[in-house]
């Protein structure tokens, strides 16, 4: 059998990460002179009481290859197959930490995968490897179909609150005020695994549409994208979000809602919500 692991970016329904056993390795949050294990130290709505009244902003920090290496050598103590499938690259350095733990432990059998996602594409990526690993499938053949979903996810979310993304340096401070002036609500993505603007609306209700659209022209019409929700504190607009997308698609069950990771939400800020899917091959 194959062992899955990946990093506490990764959003997962309650129970999956037991039911399959997957290990997860926390990335770390730095507030000035403290750090937190995510999701072990630090919950999500402890982390966005403290990122409100942050100055300066937090950071985040991957763990290190000597973690990642004893990690490595536990789960492979009897000759098991490692499958690492991990945060994007541009977003974080925990990739890099686990090629270079992987590379000093030449005489075992780990592959590391850079997703180019997060929060919810990547806990189905790493759900997906778990099943394909106890239906039998070795790591090649995990590996093989893992990359080929990593080319069709798909994030969007809206931006609440313009003045993160002029603290993070993302756009400039009179941008920001005059974009919040006009309700400005910015819609970004992922591109190559790193954040971009897709498209800049007016008001919620549009930034909602809009997100509705795109779902509507790229989302799978039988219904296999595997879509989720994913916010940081807005829940009530997730849920109006995700029954919204029930309705107008018809899907059979309302996706799940997943906490968006610590990564974007430093930059974006607290209110963000949107979709996470795959496309069609």
């Amino acid at each position: 059998m194959v062992k899955i692991i990946t990093d506490s970016t990764a959003s997962f329904p309650p129970g999956m990460i037991e039911k399959h056993n997957i290990t997860v390795v926390p990335i770390y949050i730095n507030f000035e002179d403290d750090s937190y294990r995510d999701g072990i130290d630090i919950d999500n709505e402890t982390f966005i009481i403290k990122l409100k009244s942050a100055k300066p902003l937090p950071t985040t920090s991957a763990p290190s290859p000597k973690f990642f290496a004893e990690a490595f050598r536990r789960l492979a103590a009897h000759g098991e197959s490692l499958l690492c499938i991990l945060v994007s690259g541009q977003m974080s350095a925990t990739y890099n930490a686990a090629v270079l733990a992987a590379e000093s432990l030449p005489h075992l059998d780990i592959r590391v995968i850079d997703s180019k996602l997060c929060s919810g594409p990547l806990g189905t990526l790493v759900t997906k490897a778990a099943e394909w690993s106890d239906e039998g499938l070795n790591v090649d053949n995990i590996k093989e179909r893992v990359n080929k979903m990593i080319e069709r996810g798909r994030i969007y979310f809206m931006v609440d609150d313009l003045k993160f993304l002029a603290r993070s340096g993302r756009v400039s401070a009179p941008k920001a005020l005059f974009g919040s002036l006009l309700q400005l609500k910015p819609i970004l993505t992922f591109k190559e695994g790193s954040i971009v603007e897709y498209v800049r609306t007016r008001t919620q209700h549009r930034a909602t549409e809009r997100m509705i659209e795109v779902v509507r022209d790229l989302y799978p019409s039988d219904g296999s994208g595997f879509i989720s929700v994913m916010h940081a504190n807005a829940l009530e607009s997730a849920h109006q979000f995700a029954e919204e997308l029930k309705q107008r698609f018809d899907l059979k069950e309302t996706p799940p809602i997943f906490n968006l990771s610590t990564g974007i939400v430093l930059h974006a800020g607290p209110g963000i919500f949107g979709p996470g899917f795959f496309v069609s091959e």
